[in-house]
């Protein structure tokens, strides 16, 4: 017997939203519809201007729609997930709180003794234990994005949304991050939806790549390369190849 499909957890219809600039009229996203699965790895591609930060924005409550409908159907109906955890493309620590201080204020509820316990796990799972009283200026940009991660996780959500996490990165800081994500993403068995430019990016951590152009879909190509995937490979490249050629 096949399996069955996983349930959807984002089904988004006519979404559209449109800013005014100098006295004109920019759609940043109209009229995209998309479904995003239970426990799948979304990543939305595209050029600097595209829409993919307005549309992870409008999914997150973070911008308001003209247009369109954003359902959210929780499969796990788990009483201490929350929806959403938000990565920004900087890491915006607060800089006189320490790493701790800052995921304390993530923290749905008032703060207790279990609440450092899973401060200390979250820290262990992106690679910061120790840093907990450490201040964001004596922390590397790629400590500061894993504070960052570590923060969007606090609320345990059901949907982790990252808006270019790794773009002001080195490298080699970055590359180190994707494989952690990818390890973490799976670890976690949480949706996530990542926007980014980097074609190498999506093709490593994406189950589907959308891609984005003039604020609509203009196509997705499904990722079926076995994980953890290695970038030298053959099969790799002509997928990062097939994708550039599309845009």
């Amino acid at each position: 017997m096949a399996e069955s499909a996983p349930p959807n957890i984002l089904s988004i219809r006519g979404l559209s939203r449109t800013f005014r600039n100098q006295g004109k009229e920019v759609r940043a996203v109209h009229d995209l519809d998309l479904v995003i699965p239970a426990g799948s790895f979304t990543v939305i591609l595209g050029p600097s201007g595209c829409g993919k930060t307005t549309f992870l924005r409008l999914v997150a409550g973070l911008e308001t729609a003209d247009a369109g409908h954003i359902d959210f159907a929780s499969p796990l109906q788990h009483p201490s997930r929350s929806r959403f955890g938000f990565m920004f493309q900087e890491p915006r620590l607060l800089p006189w709180l320490t790493v701790e201080e800052n995921l304390r204020l993530a923290f749905p509820t008032k703060a207790d003794a279990k609440t450092g316990e899973e401060i200390n796990h979250l820290l262990g799972l992106v690679g910061l234990e120790g840093w907990k009283k450490a201040y964001p200026r004596s922390l590397s940009g790629g400590m500061a994005q894993r504070a960052a991660l570590a923060r969007a996780l606090c609320r345990k959500p059901e949907l982790l949304l990252l808006d270019e996490p790794f773009g002001a990165l080195d490298a080699f800081t970055r590359a180190r991050l994707r494989r952690d994500l990818d390890a973490l993403w799976k670890s976690l068995q949480v949706t996530v939806i990542l926007v980014t430019h980097d074609i190498e990016e999506a093709v490593y951590l994406a189950d589907r790549v959308i891609r984005m152009k003039d604020g609509g879909i203009e196509g997705c190509l499904d990722i079926s390369l076995p994980r953890p995937r290695e970038q030298r490979s053959g099969n790799f490249q002509n997928l990062c190849r097939l994708i550039e050629e599309a845009l």
